[in-house]
């Protein structure tokens, strides 16, 4: 069986859902971090008879997914699926495979600090045109059939669009179908999410 293979943030992995909230913590913003059933991944193996490995990771920057992806073992035939995230995103890899997700809501001194003292919009812009090309460019060359898609399309930069397909923007749903957690997508917005992209995927398998 063919596989999808999804990247992303928590919107991605499904954060939120009712099958991602930890059993010991029912705060409807706690996280097992365990990809949803729910969320927009599965949904369409389930309509294209895939097998699906969602690496979404909640807080994850572009940077991040860039290294997931550099560092994935893929194989033939699978799918690479995309939901590039937040631009103001950072990350900083650390030994033995840690990661500090560095984010503007981040309440840690080093969030805190990097937005005050280094953060600038432009440098977020340049490189996310360049993760995204790199990115691009890896897949081709491992013969991987890559579908790229963005929580907010209209305000990536503009010579990325010929590239992207186009959804509707997590901030348009939310209002439509928020979750209990007041941030992220419920199951019926995951629903709408997946069936807006499956009409690209539909075209080509």
């Amino acid at each position: 069986m063919s596989r999808i293979i999804a990247f992303g943030c928590s919107h991605t992995q499904g954060q939120g859902l009712s099958d991602t909230i930890d059993p010991k913590n029912t705060s409807v913003k706690s996280n097992t971090g365990h990809p949803s059933k729910f969320a927009w991944p599965q949904q369409i193996a389930n309509e294209l008879n895939l097998e699906c490995i969602n690496l979404g990771v909640p807080g994850g920057s572009n940077k991040l997914i860039t290294g997931l992806i550099s560092d994935f073992e893929f194989k033939t035939g699978d799918i690479c699926a995309i939901l590039w995230t937040h631009q103001d995103r950072w990350v900083l890899f650390r030994e033995n495979g840690l990661t500090l997700n560095i984010l503007p809501t981040g309440v840690q001194d080093y969030s805190k600090n990097y937005y005050r003292y280094l953060y600038n919009e432009h440098d977020h812009k340049v490189m996310t045109t360049m993760m995204f090309r790199y990115v691009n460019l890896h897949l081709e060359k491992l013969g991987i059939k890559t579908y790229n898609f963005s929580v907010q399309y209209k305000f990536w930069p503009e010579e990325l669009h010929p590239y992207m397909l186009e959804t509707p923007s997590i901030k348009e749903l939310r209002p439509l179908y928020v979750c209990a957690d007041g941030s992220h997508l419920n199951e019926q917005g995951q629903q709408v999410l997946a069936s807006s992209m499956l009409n690209y995927f539909k075209d080509d398998i």
